[in-house]
C-alpha cells in the first residue's frame, strides 16, 4: 500500500470573527479541506499554546451573561477540528511551549512522541523506562515535551493534572526515515548548514516526503545572535521542495539515525542503558519519506 501526504497551515489572532468565535485553524480546515482529494486516515496537528487558550472578548461577556458554564476552550476547538474529519480518521493534537504501548513490529520504522506535564514528580523515570527500548531499536524517534495534548475522544483522562506521552507510529517498508541532533555544539549559520549536510546524506528520497523540526525553546535568535531562522533555513537550503513543520518546546526526543528497507544506521551503541534519545537545549531534525506515489 502507497501512502500519500498532504497538508494546511495557517497563522492569525485566536479568533477571526467575534460573530460566530470560530478558531482561525477551524475556519481554515473548512476551506482549504475542499482542496484535499485525499481521505485522511490519520491526522497530526500542533498548534501554539495560545491559540488555544483565548477565546473572543464578546464570547467571554456572553457566556457570563447567559450563565453558561466555563468551557475548556482547547477541547472545544479541538473537536471541532475532529468534526471536520471522517469519522474513522485517527486524530493526534498537540500545543507547545497517555502512555504508548507498541507491539513488536519488524516494519516498524518511525515513532513520534509527545510528553506532557513531564516536569511532574516522578515522570523522569516513567521517561526513562518509555523510552530506553527505542535506544537498541532500528526506529527513528523524534518528538518533544509539549504544554498540552488535545484528544477529545478521551474525556476521561484529565491531561491538566497528569503526565505521559501521546504517540504516532508509522510501520511498512516503503517508509524511510532520518533524523540528526543539533547539539550545543551546533551555534553558528555554518554550523547548522554541516549539520543539515548529514541529514542530506542520508540520501533518503525527496518526494512524497516531509521534513520535522524539534527544537529547544532556547535555540531561537537569541541563541544565533539575533539570526532569525537559521536552524530553518538551512534545511531549506539543502531541501528546497520539502514541507518543514514542527515547535519549540522544553526538551527533545531524538538523535542520528536512519532507517530504510534495506539499510539501518544508529549511532548510539548496543546498550539498552545509552540514554540517546533525551535532551534539552538541542534541535532534532527529521525526515520522512512514506514512499512512492504510483
Amino acid at each position: 500500500m502507497h501512502q500519500r501526504l498532504t497538508w494546511i497551515s495557517t497563522k492569525g489572532h485566536t479568533y477571526i470573527g467575534e460573530e460566530d468565535g470560530d478558531h482561525f485553524l477551524v475556519k481554515k480546515m473548512i476551506v482549504d479541506l475542499e482542496e484535499v482529494y485525499l481521505v485522511p486516515d490519520t491526522v497530526l496537528y500542533m498548534a501554539g499554546t495560545d491559540t488555544f487558550s483565548v477565546q473572543s472578548a464578546n464570547k467571554r461577556k456572553k457566556e457570563r451573561r447567559d450563565g453558561l458554564p466555563k468551557k475548556s476552550r482547547d477541547a472545544e476547538v479541538a473537536a471541532k477540528l475532529e468534526n471536520l474529519l471522517p469519522m474513522e480518521c485517527k486524530t493526534v493534537g498537540v500545543s507547545c511551549p497517555g502512555i504508548v504501548c507498541l507491539r513488536d513490529n519488524p516494519e516498524l520504522r518511525v515513532v513520534f512522541l509527545f510528553g506532557y506535564n513531564t516536569f511532574k514528580p516522578a515522570a523522569a523515570d516513567f521517561i526513562q523506562r518509555l523510552t530506553r527500548p527505542f535506544n537498541v531499536r532500528n526506529t527513528v524517534v523524534v518528538g518533544g515535551h509539549v504544554d498540552r495534548v488535545f484528544s477529545p475522544s478521551s474525556e476521561s483522562i484529565d491531561v491538566r493534572h497528569m503526565y505521559g506521552f501521546v504517540g504516532l507510529s508509522l510501520s511498512g517498508r516503503p517508509i524511510q526515515a532520518a533524523s540528526i541532533l543539533l547539539d550545543e555544539d551546533v551555534e553558528t549559520a555554518k554550523s547548522a548548514e554541516a549539520a543539515m549536510q548529514r541529514l542530506k546524506a542520508a540520501n533518503i528520497p525527496e518526494t512524497n516526503t516531509v521534513g520535522f523540526m524539534f527544537a529547544c525553546i532556547g535555540r531561537g535568535q537569541n541563541y544565533y545572535s539575533s539570526k532569525e531562522n537559521v536552524e530553518a533555513d538551512a534545511f531549506r537550503k539543502q531541501f528546497p521542495g520539502i514541507p518543514l513543520f514542527g515547535f519549540f518546546g522544553n526538551g527533545e526526543i531524538g538523535c542520528d539515525r536512519i532507517v530504510t528497507e534495506h539499510f539501518s544506521l544508529r549511532e548510539c551503541g548496543n546498550s539498552a542503558d545509552c540514554d540517546e534519545l533525551l535532551h534539552g537545549y538541542t534541535t532534532v531534525m527529521a525526515l520522512l519519506h512514506l514512499g512512492p506515489i504510483k
